[in-house]
């Protein structure tokens, strides 16, 4: 989360990003969260609920999208508050179906 914006847009466009994608995708954010794991993210909320001029407010979002379940965590006029980068990714992830941990 220490990175820049821009630094942040290189990773996510190389194969981290791909990585990142893939552990959305692979199901495990549907398990349930520990109390250690919901402190964190309960943070990372907080940070965003300071609003998205901030810096660092899509690292905190990146982060916290690891932590929820899909279609859980939206964020108030995404398309003016988020990089373009990001938007088509955030919106498959905003829109995806909530599949039930088993």
């Amino acid at each position: 989360m220490s990175v820049s914006e821009e630094q942040l847009e290189v990773l996510y466009r190389s194969d981290f990003g791909k990585g990142y994608k893939a552990m959305l995708a692979s199901g495990f954010i549907n398990e349930p969260l520990n109390e250690t794991e919901r402190d964190v993210f309960n943070s990372l909320v907080a940070e965003l609920s300071l609003g998205f001029g901030r810096p660092k407010a899509v690292n905190y979002l990146l982060a916290a999208m690891l932590f929820c379940r899909a279609g859980q965590l939206r964020v108030e006029d995404a398309n003016t508050c988020l990089p373009e980068w990001l938007l088509a990714d955030y919106g498959q992830f905003v829109g995806a179906s909530i599949q039930v941990a088993v």
